[in-house]
């Protein structure tokens, strides 16, 4: 059990069998039963069909000590399992432009109605400013030569999404009635403009480059199924950069 002192409460990491807990212990200077308060809060959540974690509460020396499950790590250690799956096995970042289209998509500043129109575009300013460092960092990582489907996927994806950003990012932005945010949307999607670069000049390659191509196709199936396997290779066989991942979190949570 591990012992830790936040915002003058105590808190503890409990291992219990095979899951690890965060225990919440009460102050002398509560006013009230926090621990019951919260439980409470999370039962009610989880009666309303908000994903929350598992908890429960312990009586510990006549007092109430909430038992919260610690998922985060699990799932931190899950998402790193899977990116390094990607990245080390099938080493989609240096071979498929689909690994960035996701990373690069300006669809949660359209699109989503999270905050005023003026807030949105103050985010998606910042965000396309950033799109010319990311396409050269894209540019950096893409290996020629690629499979040719690969290439027609980066000339179309990377050259519409250009395509979208001088011509059709405006008008979702056209009620916002600042005149220097609407000058600043259009020098970043100018500046956004620049991806089309990267779908004519890093995925278009020439006719020999387009003739390799087609033998890469061939040993990236035969590089998938070698990952692939039997069983899910991010199970089955963890990176080595994982065990030390994983060592450093149990020690540093």
């Amino acid at each position: 059990m591990r012992y830790v002192l936040r915002n003058d409460h105590f808190w503890a990491t409990i291992e219990d069998g095979n899951r690890l807990w965060l225990g919440k212990f009460p102050e002398k200077g509560d006013r009230c039963n926090l621990q019951r308060v919260e439980y409470a809060t999370l039962e009610l959540a989880r009666r309303c069909g908000i994903a929350v974690c598992n908890a429960r509460l312990e009586s510990v020396a006549d007092h109430d000590v909430l038992m919260v499950e610690r998922f985060d790590r699990e799932y931190l250690l899950t998402v790193v399992d899977k990116d390094l799956f990607w990245i080390e096995k099938t080493r989609f970042p240096f071979s498929n432009p689909a690994w960035y289209l996701g990373q690069i998509d300006p669809d949660v500043y359209l699109s989503r109605d999270y905050a005023p129109l003026d807030v949105r575009l103050k985010a998606y300013i910042k965000y396309a400013q950033g799109i010319p460092k990311m396409a050269a960092s894209i540019k950096e990582n893409l290996k020629s030569p690629l499979p040719k489907t690969y290439v027609e996927l980066g000339i179309e994806e990377f050259g519409g999404l250009a395509d979208f950003y001088t011509k059709n990012v405006a008008a979702v932005f056209a009620a916002v009635s600042d005149a220097d945010l609407q000058k600043q949307l259009k020098d970043a999607d100018a500046a956004a403009g620049l991806l089309r670069e990267l779908g004519s000049r890093q995925c278009l390659v020439d006719r020999r480059e387009r003739d390799a191509g087609a033998s890469a196709v061939r040993t990236d199936t035969r590089r998938w199924q070698r990952a692939a396997g039997p069983a899910c290779p991010a199970c089955a066989e963890r990176p080595a950069i994982a065990a030390p991942s994983r060592a450093d979190l149990r020690t540093a949570w």
